[in-house]
Formats: structure tokens, sequence, C-alpha cells
């Protein structure tokens, strides 16, 4: 599982080896239903359990670095967005929430992932832009990043527009870093750039990984990047 931040590694995104084995756990988990140690397994059936698995993290994480209490609407913003769209199209009963301060580099390091319905996956099942994704992983995550959505309402978020909000908040907003594995494609924001992994890489559903440097622009607002 290593090989999956050779390509990350690919751009400026550091992690901790914590981190590292944080993804292995998951992958360990969603493949051959090893308990977790590091991560926190999180019932997507169970809204009042994510509720409060997301207000845990952030408690943890704000506890331990002042600046991190300046955009704990920030992150409440991003965990929620992405667990409710797990919740709404992983088709899955299971996700997986990680977080850590990581003070060598002073960034947070956080980590949603699902081993249900890929983004390509969801995109089929509601029939939506079938023309723009064709038989491609690396086409759906492109789509999904730039905000086309899989509902009918057009200000809809979801997996497009909520991961393109993101996106764009972690990326310009807190000089941070999101990386996106789903299928075998993988989406590195900090250089814009799609690869096409190997199909020994390939993700069943799908990993988020967000990279926030704790160091916080004096202009970031929020509410520059929420509509």
């Amino acid at each position: 599982l290593e090989d999956y931040f050779l390509y990350v590694g690919r751009s400026d995104i550091k992690t901790t080896s914590s981190t590292v084995n944080a993804i292995i756990e998951i992958h360990n988990s969603i493949e051959k239903s090893i308990t977790v140690n590091l991560v926190s397994k999180i019932n997507l059936n169970d809204s009042n359990e994510i509720n409060r698995k997301i207000d845990e993290n952030i408690a943890s994480l704000c506890s331990l670095n002042d600046n991190i209490k300046k955009i704990k609407q920030s992150i409440s913003y991003f965990l929620s967005e992405i667990t409710d769209n797990m919740q709404q199209h992983a088709d899955t009963d299971f996700g997986y929430i990680y977080t850590k301060h990581n003070d060598i580099d002073n960034q947070i390091e956080i980590i949603l992932a699902d081993g249900g319905m890929s983004i390509y996956g969801s995109y089929i099942k509601a029939n939506k832009f079938i023309e723009n994704i064709e038989n491609s992983d690396i086409l759906a995550v492109g789509i999904a990043k730039d905000g086309y959505s899989t509902k009918d309402r057009p200000e809809a978020e979801n997996r497009g527009y909520g991961l393109s909000s993101n996106i764009k908040m972690i990326n310009k907003g807190l000089n941070g870093d999101f990386a996106i594995m789903s299928g075998n494609a993988l989406y590195i924001s900090s250089i814009d750039k799609l690869i096409e992994l190997p199909e020994q890489l390939d993700w069943k559903g799908t990993l988020v990984l967000a990279i926030i440097p704790t160091d916080i622009p004096s202009t970031f607002s929020f509410y520059d990047y929420i509509k």
C-alpha cells in the first residue's frame, strides 16, 4: 500500500508514517475485515454517530494547537460534506475517519474513506454524465472535482460540488493539499493533476486525503468558499 504514496509523493504532500499506516489499516479493514486501531470506523447509517465522531476529532485537534481553533468551522464543513457524500453515494454501511496534528511539519492530516461505490460508480448509478465519463475512473474523478453533480438540482452539494468547494478552500484558501483516490484514479490538487493508477492499486470506493497547514493565512475566510 505504500505504492499509493509513491504516486502521492509526486506532489509536495508530506505526511507522517502514522498517516500512511492509517491508509494501510483502512485498506486492510475493507479487504480483510481486520479491526482498526489508528482510525475511527463509522456507521454510515447512523448520523448521530457520524456527528459525534466528527466532534471528537475536531475537539482533539483543537486541543493540540490553538491555531486550529481558527479554522474549526472549516474543518467541520469539510468533514461533514465528505461524510455526507459517503452516506448518499458510497452504497456501503461503513466509512473511516482519521485526523492527526503533525507538529513536525505544522500541519493537520485528515483521511476520509470508504470501500463502497466509486465516484465512477455513483455517476453510473445516477445515470448522469455518462457521455463525459465513458468507462473511466479518471474521467469521473475529473468531473467530480470540477463540480459535476449527480443530483438534479444544480446547486446540490454532493460528490461533485462538495469536492469542488472543499478543494478550493483547502488548496487556495488554506495553502493546503487535497488528494482523491477512487477506482484507479488519483487526483492531486497541488499540481492539479489526474493520475491513472495501475490496476493493482485500484481503490474500490473513495479515499480523500487533506493536508492543512496550521499557519493560517490572515486573509482566509471560510465564507469565501461556501455558497
